[in-house]
């Protein structure tokens, strides 16, 4: 049944009209377009400064609580994750420390690769949306879908969404917190202390998968 109602809702012919989540932090909305304002870019500029600044070291290990939920909200998996920091030629990957395999998120977020790319390596000059040709993309550090990051001191959230050109549904929201400051020499400065991701992959309308990770 499942795979029916996908058909239906991609073919769009004879099946009638279709209702989408659009509410909430839930992704199949139809994509909000707001232009980044002066605190958005003021929030990005340091988000991508941290993430530059950050100290790299292969071998260091970086634990996360993490959860992970299906199309129905079941939980799959949870509890905490042991990392270690990896080269991966001229990037870092972080892997799982019991079996070498990768992270949940296997960037370690940089400047020029992971989450951000797109946005920090032309900042001055980013707009939303970026269209890459098979999909919009969004950021934003303001905002209600901010909530889900929570509320933490010398951090910063911004939330990333994608969608389809061709129907500019929301298929995927990504939320990334960044450590921006270290008045307390935590060593943590310039990771993310939260990520999460919200995606229709797989699933049926009006479902998502769910992946989250809080450093500890």
């Amino acid at each position: 049944m499942k795979y029916l109602l996908l058909t239906c809702a991609i073919l769009a012919a004879g099946c009638g009209k279709y209702d989408v989540v659009g509410t909430g932090s839930k992704v199949g909305g139809q994509l909000s377009i707001s232009p980044l304002s002066s605190l958005d870019r003021t929030n990005l500029a340091a988000i991508c400064s941290a993430l530059s600044q950050k100290s790299l070291s292969a071998g260091s290990t970086l634990t996360f609580s993490t959860i992970e939920r299906d199309c129905t909200e079941n939980t799959i998996t949870s509890g905490d994750v042991a990392t270690s920091v990896q080269s991966n030629g001229g990037s870092f990957v972080l892997k799982r420390k019991s079996d070498g395999s990768n992270f949940m998120f296997p960037d370690v977020e940089t400047p020029t690769a992971g989450l951000l790319q797109d946005v920090c390596t032309n900042l001055a000059g980013f707009e939303n949306p970026l269209n890459t040709g098979s999909e919009l993309v969004t950021v934003s550090t303001t905002g209600s879908d901010l909530a889900e990051c929570g509320s933490q001191a010398e951090n910063l959230c911004v939330v990333v969404q994608r969608a389809k050109t061709s129907d500019s549904i929301v298929h995927t929201k990504d939320w990334m917190r960044v450590k921006v400051s270290d008045f307390g020499n935590t060593g943590k400065l310039g990771y993310f202390t939260l990520r999460m991701k919200k995606t229709r992959s797989f699933c049926g309308l009006n479902e998502q998968l769910t992946f989250r990770a809080e450093l500890k």
